[in-house]
């Protein structure tokens, strides 16, 4: 893969059976989640976040940490890894605004 490329579905399903085969992650498939991560985050339904680079670290984490439940037989990578990614940045977002509000009702009745 080049670098000004983007990422295939066969070249994906390629690199996730790779560490599925290898046991392990493998670079090239953190390189192509981290190129999808950077995307998703980049859409208008992550564009009032400040903190992308966070929601990037949470969507690869979660990619790296649940590839080897792909199975290739009956998915496409593409789409699966997308949903994973997706979904990672949208927990991140809740736990964060969770937090937050913990802090304010906290923080108010300390006061």
């Amino acid at each position: 893969m080049r670098m000004g490329d983007y990422v295939s579905n066969d070249l994906l399903k390629e690199a996730t059976t790779a560490s599925q085969r290898a046991g392990r992650p493998t670079d090239e498939l953190g390189h192509m989640l981290m190129l999808m991560a950077k995307k998703i985050v980049q859409t208008r339904r992550f564009s009032g976040y400040s903190c992308r680079d966070d929601l990037v670290s949470a969507a690869v984490l979660q990619g790296l940490t649940v590839y080897n439940k792909f199975d290739g037989t009956r998915n496409n990578a593409f789409s699966w890894f997308t949903t994973v990614l997706s979904n990672a940045c949208r927990r991140y977002i809740d736990a964060d605004n969770r937090q937050n509000m913990l802090a304010q009702v906290w923080g108010a009745a300390a006061s």
